[in-house]
């Protein structure tokens, strides 16, 4: 199957997880479908290599914007291999959310405790301490950053790669 077009919007659409590079610059990528970030299902896999990367320079008014684009070249088309498959839905249905609502787990799950800790503290029953509340909310905020942010850098890397050959 040939790749298809990437893109999303609003967490819909059509992008490459389970990324592997290669000694050679190249790489295995699988697409997925996916909603709401989540992979729902494998399109196709292929091995790819990112070549003509083209900087352009703009000007918008008094600032400036620099632009880069790649283009993916696809050298083989591989087939779906079951353990990457179970690994990205493992990492995207499991892991992740667990990274990010962990906490907010654990507070809730600590509810009882929290509602003793809340009475000695001089706050009603069921009313939970503001600074675990804030706590969660940072932790899954800082979570979430942290995973785009990881998944930034390995674009990064992949475009150096490219870029490299």
């Amino acid at each position: 199957m040939p790749l298809p077009p990437l893109g999303t919007l609003n967490g819909t659409g059509t992008t490459l997880l389970g990324l592997r590079l290669q000694a050679d610059g190249s790489f295995f990528a699988t697409a997925w479908d996916v909603r709401a970030n989540l992979p729902i299902r494998p399109l196709s896999r292929h091995r790819l290599r990112l070549e003509g990367t083209d900087t352009r320079l703009s000007s918008i008014g008094t600032s400036f914007q620099v632009a880069s684009e790649s283009v993916l070249v696809v050298l083989e088309d591989t087939p779906l291999e079951a353990d990457e498959v179970w690994r990205t839905r493992l990492l995207g249905w499991v892991a992740a959310p667990l990274v990010v609502f962990g906490p907010v787990l654990a507070v809730i799950g600590a509810w009882g405790w929290l509602s003793e800790l809340s009475v000695a503290q001089g706050l009603g029953p069921g009313q939970m301490p503001a600074g675990f509340l804030l706590g969660a909310a940072v932790w899954a905020s800082v979570s979430f950053m942290s995973l785009a942010d990881r998944q930034r850098k390995a674009l990064q890397r992949l475009d150096r790669a490219g870029q490299s050959q």
